[in-house]
């Protein structure tokens, strides 16, 4: 590269620098603006949403993780997939209970079982007042 050439990449590039400080000064001035206005709306969501996007953070998405019937970790997605489709209709329809055997009524006189032991009496006026 001759010295004229350099001279010339020297000078673009120094005004490429310039056009791109002067840019990132109008971008802040801009999300400063639009910071103040929400803050003055009471937006919070809005002020913190931009905090978070001028802050750089970003959410750190995760694949979820899944285990198999047998409690294997699924890896690949189709193998995700498919255990949702699996897992719904097993939520929407349990299998069904064995009714061979009916439940017996509940008769008030008998005490429910494990409870035979306790004197259960009714309270006295005097043991409702709080203290």
């Amino acid at each position: 590269m001759t010295n004229k050439h350099s001279a010339s990449f020297k000078a673009l590039r120094k005004e490429c620098h310039k056009s791109a400080k002067a840019d990132k000064q109008a971008n802040w001035s801009n999300v400063a603006c639009e910071m103040e206005k929400a803050s003055a709306r009471n937006d919070s969501l809005k002020l913190y949403q931009l905090l978070g996007e001028s802050t750089g953070k970003k959410k750190q998405r995760s694949t979820p993780t899944l285990l198999s019937n047998d409690n294997k970790l699924l890896t690949s997605k189709e193998d995700r997939i498919e255990r949702w489709r699996a897992h719904f209709p097993e939520l929407l329809h349990p299998p069904e209970n064995d009714h061979s055997q009916p439940i017996p009524p509940h008769s008030s006189s008998e005490s429910p079982s494990g409870y035979e032991d306790y004197n259960i009496a009714p309270q006295t006026e005097k043991q409702l007042v709080m203290p």
